[in-house]
């Protein structure tokens, strides 16, 4: 079936889909947007065609799984958009903000949570 087809490619390649930010964004978008076409799709075939009730509980069982992909991996896809905003950020900022054992040890406390509050 079309469907368990889909779900299957999708499986094999959703993770090639989120090497960088701006293609984290437009996965998230786009797995959303199949979603919503593919359950336009099952209305449509359903309504434009003879299926039996098994026949008809058969596609959409497999239509919800591939709708949960779907939805699974446009989660993936936003969740996965920290990773490219907030590591440039850790490494530029981690001597400033993280400071060193030593340090904190020879400052005491207060002293950082001075420097911490004042960076």
């Amino acid at each position: 079936m079309v469907f368990s087809a889909m779900q299957l490619k999708q499986r094999e390649s959703y993770q090639r889909f989120c090497s960088d930010l701006e293609e984290c964004c437009a996965a998230a978008n786009d797995f959303c947007r199949m979603t919503e076409e593919c359950d336009t799709i099952v209305e449509e075939l359903l309504e434009h065609t003879e299926l039996s009730a098994d026949q008809i509980q058969t596609v959409q069982e497999v239509a919800n799984e591939l709708l949960r992909q779907f939805t699974n991996d446009a989660v993936y896809a936003a969740q996965s958009v920290h990773v490219y905003i907030m590591d440039p950020i850790d490494e530029e900022l981690k001597d400033k903000l993280f400071v060193t054992e030593e340090w904190a040890k020879k400052q005491g406390k207060s002293s950082r949570l001075n420097y911490c509050t004042n960076y």
